[in-house]
Protein backbone atom coordinates (compact mmCIF):
# COMPACT_ATOMS: atom_id res chain seq x y z
CA UNK A 1 0.00 0.00 0.00
CA UNK A 2 2.88 2.42 0.63
CA UNK A 3 2.25 5.93 1.82
CA UNK A 4 -0.81 6.54 -0.40
CA UNK A 5 -4.31 5.14 -0.11
CA UNK A 6 -4.59 3.82 -3.65
CA UNK A 7 -7.91 2.05 -3.10
CA UNK A 8 -9.57 5.33 -2.10
CA UNK A 9 -7.64 7.31 -4.67
CA UNK A 10 -8.71 5.15 -7.61
CA UNK A 11 -12.36 5.88 -6.87
CA UNK A 12 -11.82 9.61 -6.37
CA UNK A 13 -9.54 10.58 -9.26
CA UNK A 14 -10.88 10.37 -12.76
CA UNK A 15 -8.71 10.19 -15.84
CA UNK A 16 -10.42 13.35 -17.13
CA UNK A 17 -9.37 15.36 -14.07
CA UNK A 18 -5.80 14.07 -14.38
CA UNK A 19 -5.76 15.07 -18.04
CA UNK A 20 -7.11 18.57 -17.27
CA UNK A 21 -4.53 19.10 -14.52
CA UNK A 22 -1.70 17.82 -16.72
CA UNK A 23 -2.79 19.95 -19.69
CA UNK A 24 -3.00 23.06 -17.47
CA UNK A 25 0.49 22.39 -16.07
CA UNK A 26 1.91 22.18 -19.58
CA UNK A 27 0.10 25.37 -20.63
CA UNK A 28 1.41 27.23 -17.57
CA UNK A 29 4.93 25.95 -18.26
CA UNK A 30 4.83 27.16 -21.89
CA UNK A 31 3.34 30.51 -20.86
CA UNK A 32 6.02 31.15 -18.21
CA UNK A 33 8.76 29.95 -20.54
CA UNK A 34 7.62 32.45 -23.19
CA UNK A 35 8.00 35.30 -20.68
CA UNK A 36 4.42 35.71 -19.50
CA UNK A 37 4.14 36.54 -15.78
CA UNK A 38 2.59 34.19 -13.26
CA UNK A 39 -0.84 35.69 -12.67
CA UNK A 40 -2.32 35.76 -9.16
CA UNK A 41 -5.81 34.40 -8.54
CA UNK A 42 -8.39 36.90 -7.33
CA UNK A 43 -9.27 35.73 -3.79
CA UNK A 44 -9.92 32.17 -4.98
CA UNK A 45 -9.47 30.27 -1.71
CA UNK A 46 -11.26 32.70 0.58
CA UNK A 47 -8.26 32.77 2.93
CA UNK A 48 -7.33 36.07 4.54
CA UNK A 49 -3.72 36.40 3.46
CA UNK A 50 -1.06 38.82 4.62
CA UNK A 51 -1.27 42.34 3.14
CA UNK A 52 1.42 41.80 0.47
CA UNK A 53 0.73 38.09 -0.12
CA UNK A 54 -0.77 36.91 -3.44
CA UNK A 55 -2.45 33.60 -4.20
CA UNK A 56 -1.25 31.76 -7.32
CA UNK A 57 -2.74 28.28 -7.24
CA UNK A 58 -5.09 26.08 -5.25
CA UNK A 59 -5.53 22.32 -5.55
CA UNK A 60 -7.29 19.47 -3.85
CA UNK A 61 -4.80 16.73 -3.04
CA UNK A 62 -3.74 13.97 -0.72
CA UNK A 63 -0.81 14.61 1.56
CA UNK A 64 1.70 12.62 3.59
CA UNK A 65 4.32 13.70 6.11
CA UNK A 66 7.45 11.82 7.18
CA UNK A 67 7.90 11.77 10.96
CA UNK A 68 8.14 9.59 14.04
CA UNK A 69 5.88 9.45 17.06
CA UNK A 70 6.74 9.63 20.73
CA UNK A 71 7.32 6.01 21.66
CA UNK A 72 5.66 5.67 25.02
CA UNK A 73 6.41 2.41 26.77
CA UNK A 74 3.73 -0.21 27.07
CA UNK A 75 3.44 -2.12 30.33
CA UNK A 76 0.58 -4.43 31.20
CA UNK A 77 0.55 -5.76 34.71
CA UNK A 78 -0.87 -9.13 35.59
CA UNK A 79 -2.15 -10.37 38.92
CA UNK A 80 -0.59 -13.77 39.52
CA UNK A 81 -2.69 -16.22 41.55
CA UNK A 82 -2.78 -19.95 41.99
CA UNK A 83 -0.09 -22.55 42.34
CA UNK A 84 3.56 -22.14 41.33
CA UNK A 85 3.06 -23.73 37.89
CA UNK A 86 0.02 -21.56 37.10
CA UNK A 87 1.79 -18.41 38.33
CA UNK A 88 4.88 -19.18 36.19
CA UNK A 89 2.80 -19.90 33.07
CA UNK A 90 0.74 -16.72 33.53
CA UNK A 91 3.88 -14.65 34.16
CA UNK A 92 5.60 -15.99 31.02
CA UNK A 93 2.50 -15.40 28.87
CA UNK A 94 2.19 -11.85 30.23
CA UNK A 95 5.87 -11.12 29.52
CA UNK A 96 5.58 -12.43 25.94
CA UNK A 97 2.43 -10.34 25.39
CA UNK A 98 4.08 -7.22 26.83
CA UNK A 99 7.11 -7.70 24.58
CA UNK A 100 5.05 -8.09 21.39
CA UNK A 101 2.91 -5.05 22.24
CA UNK A 102 6.02 -3.01 23.10
CA UNK A 103 7.69 -4.05 19.82
CA UNK A 104 4.56 -3.13 17.84
CA UNK A 105 4.45 0.28 19.57
CA UNK A 106 8.15 0.88 18.80
CA UNK A 107 7.64 0.01 15.12
CA UNK A 108 4.64 2.33 14.93
CA UNK A 109 6.66 5.15 16.55
CA UNK A 110 9.55 4.87 14.06
CA UNK A 111 9.88 7.67 11.47
CA UNK A 112 7.80 6.77 8.42
CA UNK A 113 5.45 8.25 5.84
CA UNK A 114 2.12 8.94 7.49
CA UNK A 115 -0.98 9.52 5.41
CA UNK A 116 -2.57 12.86 6.28
CA UNK A 117 -5.72 12.53 4.18
CA UNK A 118 -7.39 14.78 1.62
CA UNK A 119 -6.47 18.44 1.80
CA UNK A 120 -6.69 21.78 0.08
CA UNK A 121 -3.27 23.13 -0.92
CA UNK A 122 -2.99 26.86 -1.58
CA UNK A 123 0.15 28.35 -3.11
CA UNK A 124 0.88 32.00 -2.35
CA UNK A 125 3.78 34.32 -3.05
CA UNK A 126 5.37 33.45 0.32
CA UNK A 127 4.15 30.00 1.37
CA UNK A 128 2.28 26.80 0.66
CA UNK A 129 -0.75 26.35 2.91
CA UNK A 130 -2.16 22.89 3.67
CA UNK A 131 -5.45 22.32 5.45
CA UNK A 132 -5.09 19.54 8.02
CA UNK A 133 -7.57 18.50 10.70
CA UNK A 134 -9.36 21.83 10.73
CA UNK A 135 -6.26 24.04 10.77
CA UNK A 136 -3.97 25.56 8.15
CA UNK A 137 -0.28 24.61 8.13
CA UNK A 138 2.17 27.07 6.54
CA UNK A 139 5.28 25.91 4.67
CA UNK A 140 7.24 29.07 3.85
CA UNK A 141 9.19 29.19 0.58
CA UNK A 142 12.34 30.27 2.41
CA UNK A 143 12.36 26.99 4.39
CA UNK A 144 12.18 24.71 1.32
CA UNK A 145 15.47 22.82 0.97
CA UNK A 146 14.38 20.31 -1.66
CA UNK A 147 11.62 20.21 -4.27
CA UNK A 148 11.15 17.07 -6.36
CA UNK A 149 8.26 17.13 -8.84
CA UNK A 150 7.03 13.73 -10.05
CA UNK A 151 4.73 14.52 -12.99
CA UNK A 152 4.22 10.85 -13.92
CA UNK A 153 2.45 10.26 -10.59
CA UNK A 154 0.95 13.76 -10.26
CA UNK A 155 2.91 14.25 -7.06
CA UNK A 156 5.72 16.28 -5.56
CA UNK A 157 8.03 15.91 -2.59
CA UNK A 158 9.36 18.77 -0.47
CA UNK A 159 11.93 18.81 2.32
CA UNK A 160 12.15 21.77 4.68
CA UNK A 161 14.42 23.32 7.23
CA UNK A 162 12.96 22.82 10.68
CA UNK A 163 9.97 20.59 9.91
CA UNK A 164 9.02 17.20 8.48
CA UNK A 165 9.06 16.46 4.73
CA UNK A 166 5.79 16.76 2.83
CA UNK A 167 4.49 14.89 -0.20
CA UNK A 168 1.40 15.93 -2.17
CA UNK A 169 -0.49 13.98 -4.83
CA UNK A 170 -3.45 14.94 -6.96
CA UNK A 171 -4.53 15.86 -10.49
CA UNK A 172 -3.53 19.54 -10.11
CA UNK A 173 -0.20 19.00 -8.30
CA UNK A 174 1.80 19.23 -11.58
CA UNK A 175 0.33 22.71 -12.11
CA UNK A 176 1.14 23.66 -8.53
CA UNK A 177 4.73 22.37 -8.88
CA UNK A 178 5.31 24.44 -12.07
CA UNK A 179 4.06 27.57 -10.28
CA UNK A 180 6.04 26.83 -7.10
CA UNK A 181 9.29 26.24 -8.97
CA UNK A 182 8.76 29.51 -10.83
CA UNK A 183 8.10 31.41 -7.58
CA UNK A 184 11.23 29.92 -5.98
CA UNK A 185 13.63 30.41 -8.90
CA UNK A 186 12.07 32.98 -11.24
CA UNK A 187 12.23 30.49 -14.11
CA UNK A 188 10.68 27.24 -15.27
CA UNK A 189 12.18 23.77 -15.00
CA UNK A 190 11.43 20.99 -17.51
CA UNK A 191 11.44 18.41 -14.68
CA UNK A 192 8.07 19.80 -13.56
CA UNK A 193 6.37 18.64 -16.79
CA UNK A 194 8.57 15.88 -18.24
CA UNK A 195 7.41 12.31 -18.07
CA UNK A 196 10.07 9.61 -17.75
CA UNK A 197 10.92 7.82 -20.99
Amino acid sequence: MGKWRDDEQAAERSQEELARGWHSAQELFRSLQSGQPLSPLPYASGLLLQADELEYAAADAEFCRFYGLDGGSYVHSTLLMGGPFMMAATGIASAVGNRSRRTAAEVQAMPQWRYGGRTRAVLTSTRLLISSEGQWLSFYHGAILELQPHPATSSMFMAFEGTSPLSLRGPWIPYLSVALFYLLHGRTDPRTVELPS
